[in-house]
């Protein structure tokens, strides 16, 4: 198991306790991201508590077995799900012990697992005899493979806004999708020249777009729901890909996991010539990284080290070289939230925001109060941005700029400087004493 901390710059060994290095499948608490199981092929299920620092055994219940796939129940992250080479198993206790969800399963090899996000109880899964779904959180399984033609199931993806509709790749037969949740399915795979389907991903922001890793041809995109396909593989030298992972702040960054070539994002320092099978993303930080190796163990990786040095790294969406909040790049190097506080301009009569793009704006506000600076009696008020006087302005020096009673114009004004008389003579011997009054 491998672990990146900025965004798959660098990947450091995450292993600790990890009786063997052949994992094939992880799955990460979406309310509590410090937690994770990790699935081995010809072993068990291992859980860690700590980001992947650790691991321990989360096996009672479990046979030896290849451990496919993992899927924890987002409304009930207590509750997972197991998919592996002798059937389905569940966990209501976090891991702590589990027990066979076979009832009407068909074919023991289940290869892949999906949890409709609005009703967790129903979920399918991929196996080697087609989809087969239930609606009893795993009590009890039914087909849902018609018009399936290539039965094994390698990989399963939900729409995440509209649950009924899903996807499913297969061994040979390319992307089918139901629009119906899985009583109906048709070949979605127009454009798509490498047919044996590893993995999916959809953009949790644009559900249409949707990404699927092959055997033989790389990674391929589609636009328009699986009506059709072409090729995404610039810089991607491994062709091979077993895993998907889409950083959901920012959907354009795409993670590849392959065969033998390690880990593809813009660059893949750490990883070069291993067997990546999954991945998965912090959901709550956006910056930790997890790969699952086969032969490697687990590997993490987090955006922070890159996070302040001045340069937008992938995962980031503003660098301003700090880690501090507040100015409009938060300090995990996403745009603060439009409309919070930021640096002040030293105006009363501006609001000082930020604009939700990293910068720290300055609109005009209507504020009741502020102060021009003058010596003058009377609250002064904002109006378009400036701060106006209240009553009569002074002059330089603390004089009235009229030539009335300073008493009715109630100017304040400091002592000892000159003031004007009442009868409008300016008179060398009459000071201010710093009252109202001349």
């Amino acid at each position: 198991m491998f672990k990146s901390t900025n965004s798959g710059g660098n990947w450091s060994p995450a292993n600790t306790g990890l009786t063997a290095t052949d994992v094939v499948s992880l799955a990460i608490n979406p309310s509590n991201p410090s937690i994770l199981y990790a699935g081995e092929y010809a072993g068990s299920v291992f859980k860690s508590t700590d980001s992947g620092e650790s691991w321990s055994p989360a096996n009672t219940g479990l046979p030896v077995a290849n451990f496919w796939a993992l899927a924890i129940n987002s409304s009930t992250p207590s509750t997972l799900y197991a998919a592996t080479g002798v059937g389905a198993f569940k966990s209501t206790d976090s891991g702590a012990s589990w027990s066979p969800a076979n009832n009407g399963l068909e074919h023991p090899n289940v290869y892949s697992l999906a949890i409709d996000p609005v009703t967790p109880s129903t979920i399918y899964a991929g196996t080697g005899g087609g989809v087969f779904k239930s609606t009893d959180s795993g009590a009890s399984w039914s087909p849902a493979r018609t018009g399936l033609k290539f039965p094994r199931t390698y990989s399963l993806a939900i729409n995440p806004t509209t649950p009924s509709t899903l996807y499913a790749g297969t061994d040979g037969g390319g992307v089918f999708k139901s629009t119906d949740s899985g009583g109906n399915w048709a070949l979605a795979s127009t454009g798509l020249t490498a047919l044996h389907v590893n993995s999916l991903a959809i953009d949790p922001s644009t559900p249409s777009t949707l990404y699927a890793g092959t055997l033989i041809g790389g990674v391929f995109k589609s636009t328009d729901s699986g009506d059709n396909w072409s090729p995404t593989n610039t810089g991607l030298t491994a062709t091979d890909v077993r895993a998907l992972a889409i950083n959901p702040s920012t959907p354009s960054t795409l993670y590849a996991g392959t065969l033998d070539g390690g880990v593809f994002r813009s660059t893949n320092s750490g990883l070069s010539n291993t067997e990546v099978w999954a991945l998965v993303i912090n959901p709550i930080t956006l910056i930790t990284v997890h790969a699952a190796t086969f032969g490697g163990g687990v590997f993490d990786q987090d955006i922070a080290l890159l996070c302040g040095n001045g340069v937008i790294n992938a995962g980031e969406q503003c660098d301003d070289s700090n880690h501090a909040n507040g100015d409009c790049c938060s300090s995990t190097c996403q745009f603060e939230t439009a409309g919070s506080p930021c640096g002040s301009d030293g105006n009363a009569c501006t609001n000082d925001i930020c604009d939700g793009n990293a910068s720290c704006t300055h609109p005009s506000n209507t504020a009741t109060t502020c102060n021009d600076g003058q010596f003058c009696n009377g609250a002064d008020t904002c109006s378009n941005g400036t701060c106006n006087h209240a009553g009569n302005p002074c002059i330089g020096g603390g004089v009235c700029a009229n030539v009335c009673n300073e008493t009715a114009d109630n100017c304040f004004v400091l002592a000892g400087t000159q003031c004007r008389s009442s009868a409008g003579v300016c008179d060398a011997a009459e000071t201010c004493t710093g009252s109202s009054s001349s």
